[in-house]
């Protein structure tokens, strides 16, 4: 802020909470100021820390959204918080042009600027017969565009700054330049700062650049600076330009803190640049001259161009700066005035930016210096700009083909007042455990509240996920909270394809939603869990006299041994047509599930009574490496008697010598029609043709092995049986 001040004193790091004045003590602006400044940092911190870096609040949940219309990018009016600092715009904020084809990231850039009666002429008093009193801050914002990488969301951007802001410092110290002299008007020779007044130096960057660390100029370009005495706090109203003379109204100020002492320079500008963000012309004056109607002419000097016309109504004004602008230069001390003596580091400077030296003249037994901190070594200290901070609201990330939004995506954050936060909570049947196939017998319940009052009529989606079953039988509902604000869904578990494998330990879930606006989520999620109840995940340790089952160590594993070695165990897996595969055609049926052992049957039908049927089958275990090795052979007979005759033979297979041998297939079987003459045979090769970790393909071969048996009966068919 450039106003007439003493000196700014507030720092954060202190952390103090107040000012306390004391009694008949004299009073300072400097107190008065840091006053409001600590007040300021305080509300700040505490709007940041429960509204977050930014936010619009929810009675105007379209503030500052970005949208598209009338073939050009806008910002909807509204309210927004940034860093605790609001920014209203009661019509369509300002925006800087919709940049070229890619991918950019729309934000709030905001910002302050100071007010004194020049800009607002209510804030003079009259009846003071025209000097002003205090001045005013005015908070500023605009939309701007950053670029981004292709493909970027609201998500990458969430740590984003801007790449234009201020990372440079500077440093300030003086030297003893005292003259030596008897005069007491004049400084001793060892005195500190040689000015005769005190001052309030103001260092501000004007041109905005990068300075890299080998001092070289970066990409942004070139950055200037200028600098007052007086914090820049020497201003005129600007009535009108003509060629090289600028009239002002006459401040009646002195010639040490007015326009009388040429040379010096002035920077003219508006209530435009300071909306729009804009620099204005700075220019040497050469002369001053006094009309007697209040009025003064500047002369510029004659290398200057012509003065630019004033804007009556953006109310105009002129600055004045006590040296030209000068290019930041890094790595040396760079000369003020009076043995101050400033110096800049490499990085990005921001117009804007300032830094503000206190300089105290000589008297009594103070020898006179300025207000700046020291490093370590006792050397001065290298800040940060004290003043010209910018904020930045993320708005969206926009995708763009020559200016035209291919999407948009909302990055605001919406937020509610604190009494009336809405909770979305558990309200129960989280953690239960059923049987595959069952409905949970507690439903899953939310509860929406706003402090302790219940909201009815909130939307819940529920969404079962991972194969987590169904929820009010189907994958994805959405409920409405009730009176008592609660939402709530049955919970069926998913059925397990075979017990022969066990589910393993699942966490089965479901995932419930509280949706906002536009179907999106007003909070986070709740995720309920639940367990199968599978004799799998049972421990079981066999008695050391059960040889059988020693090694299966859960309850599934067990029984189903002991089921095995008592021949039961049966379980039908698909049925399959005999008749459809021709003679020497496989027909392959795959099994989604992968059993530790194999039974296989082929059962015959009754279609053709006549008919009688043989099984053959094999018992075989499958090794981990996919291997079949074949356990034992066993051949039975059952008849079940009438005209409906049922062979059930397991027995080894004759390869033609005096010994059984193992076939390299599971099983073979045949199929004979005793009433023809000669007997009639029908064989089915059963073999396993691949195997993984997860099922299993059976492939059946049928051959007809009568030479005069001309056709393959239609009238067989029958089903597979597997036993693990």
């Amino acid at each position: 802020m450039k106003g007439d001040f003493t000196r700014s004193t507030f720092d954060p790091t202190k952390g103090y909470t107040s000012v306390r004045m004391q009694q008949g003590r004299v009073q300072l602006d400097a107190d008065w100021n840091e006053q409001i400044d600590i007040q300021d940092h305080l509300r700040r911190m505490m709007l940041g820390d429960v509204l977050g870096a930014s936010g619009v609040p929810r009675e105007q949940p379209d503030s500052f959204e970005i949208y598209f219309q009338g073939g050009q990018l806008r910002a909807r009016p509204g309210r927004i918080w940034v860093d605790g600092m609001p920014c209203e715009s009661g019509g369509n904020p300002l925006m800087d042009a919709a940049p070229a084809t890619g991918t950019w990231l729309a934000y709030l850039d905001v910002w302050q600027s100071h007010v004194t009666a020049i800009e607002d002429p209510d804030i003079r008093e009259t009846a003071l017969g025209g000097p002003d009193s205090s001045t005013r801050t005015r908070t500023h914002c605009r939309v701007r565009f950053a670029q981004v990488a292709p493909g970027t969301t609201c998500l990458d951007v969430a740590d984003w700054t801007d790449p234009l802001d201020t990372t440079g410092t500077m440093a300030a110290q003086f030297q003893a330049a005292g003259v030596g002299s008897s005069d007491p008007c004049e400084v001793p020779a060892d005195a500190g700062y040689a000015g005769l007044e005190n001052h309030l130096y103001r260092v501000e960057v004007h041109d905005g650049g990068e300075i890299l660390p080998n001092g070289n100029v970066g990409p942004a370009g070139s950055p200037t600076f200028k600098w007052s005495r007086d914090n820049g706090s020497i201003t005129a109203e600007w009535l009108a330009s003509s060629s090289r003379q600028v009239t002002i109204r006459n401040p009646r100020q002195d010639s040490v803190r007015g326009f009388q002492d040429p040379p010096f320079w002035i920077e003219m500008s508006d209530d435009i640049t300071v909306i729009d963000d804009q620099l204005g012309r700075v220019a040497e004056v050469k002369s001053y001259s006094e009309s007697s109607t209040g009025e003064a002419v500047l002369e510029l000097d004659g290398d200057e161009d012509e003065a630019p016309a004033p804007n009556s109504s953006s109310h105009p004004k002129v600055r004045r700066w006590d040296a030209e602008l000068e290019n930041v230069a890094t790595g040396k001390w760079i000369d003020l005035e009076y043995g101050i003596q400033i110096q800049f580091q490499p990085g990005v400077y921001r117009s804007g930016d300032y830094w503000l030296i206190p300089a105290r003249a000589f008297i009594g037994d103070y020898s006179g210096g300025i207000e700046w901190p020291e490093g370590d070594g006792n050397v001065p200290a290298e800040v940060p700009p004290h003043g010209g901070e910018r904020r930045a609201a993320k708005l969206a990330v926009v995708e763009l083909n020559n200016t035209v939004p291919t999407s948009i995506e909302d990055c605001r954050q919406v937020f509610s007042p604190l009494a009336e936060q809405v909770t979305f909570t558990l309200a129960g049947g989280d953690s239960q455990a059923g049987h595959p196939g069952e409905t949970l017998p507690c439903p899953l319940q939310v509860a929406v509240l706003q402090g302790k009052h219940p909201i009815a009529g909130a939307r819940v989606r529920f969404t079962a996920l991972s194969d987590g079953g169904a929820v009010d039988g189907v994958p994805e509902v959405e409920a409405v909270t009730n009176a008592d604000g609660i939402a709530e869904v049955s919970w069926k578990l998913p059925a397990v394809i075979t017990p022969f494998i066990g589910a393993g330990r699942q966490c089965l879930t479901v995932k419930a939603r509280l949706l906002g606006p536009g179907g999106t989520d007003a909070v986070a999620p709740i995720t309920f869990s639940a367990d199968l109840r599978v004799a799998s995940e049972v421990a079981f340790t066999p008695a050391p006299e059960c040889d059988a089952l020693q090694g299966y160590n859960d309850v599934e594993s067990a029984i189903n041994q002991m089921c095995l070695a008592n021949g039961g165990g049966k379980r039908a897996i698909g049925e399959f047509s005999f008749a459809d595969p021709a003679d020497g055609q496989p027909k392959t049926i795959p099994l989604t599930f992968l059993p530790k052992y194999v039974w296989a049957v082929v059962a015959a039908s009754a279609a053709m009574p006549a008919v009688s049927g043989a099984e053959v089958t094999g018992y075989a275990e499958l090794g981990a490496d996919g291997t079949i090795t074949q356990r034992s052979m066993h051949r039975a007979c059952i008849g079940y008697g009438g005209t409906d005759n049922r062979y059930y033979s397991f027995h080894r297979d004759f390869s033609g010598s005096a010994t059984y041998a193992f076939r390299p297939h599971l099983a073979h079987m045949r199929f004979h029609r005793p009433d023809a003459s000669p007997a009639k045979y029908e064989y089915f090769v059963l073999d396993v043709t691949s195997f993984d970790d997860t099922g299993l393909t059976l492939t059946v071969t049928r051959f007809k092995k009568s030479s005069n048996y001309d056709t393959i009966s239609t009238y067989l068919n029958g089903y597979l049986v597997i036993f693990g």
